[in-house]
């Protein structure tokens, strides 16, 4: 067909070969690399993080200040070598002072010279 003399079980299996290799890449292609410069903008990597309980590092928020960590995330601050600290999601006081003080490192960050 339109000059491909070859069989369809050899286009098929190239297709199988295909899909499987895009697969494996795409559940290898984030492991073992990093952007080095990740924290350049602040000025080096901070010692510890306060962050609020957001599903793309906690994945479940136990009792106290237990929490069971997204796998991605935990990898991030292992690699990174800070310390996580999450707020308590009863306590709404907390939550709005780090947003308060993120605020202000922005304004003082971005302010001109």
């Amino acid at each position: 067909m339109l000059g491909y003399d070859g069989s369809y079980s050899r286009v098929a299996a190239f297709a199988r070969y295909w899909k499987q290799k895009r697969q494996y890449e795409q559940q290898t292609s984030e492991r073992g690399t990093f952007v080095p410069l990740a924290f350049r903008v602040l000025g080096g990597v901070p010692q510890r993080g306060i962050f609020d309980n957001m599903k793309t590092a906690v994945d479940r928020i136990g009792r106290g200040k237990a929490r069971q960590v997204n796998a991605r995330f935990a990898a991030l601050a292992r690699h990174y070598l800070f310390e996580t600290n999450f707020c308590n999601p009863t306590s709404g006081w907390e939550k709005a002072q780090i947003e308060k003080n993120v605020q202000n490192a922005c304004r003082r960050l971005w302010q001109p010279l």
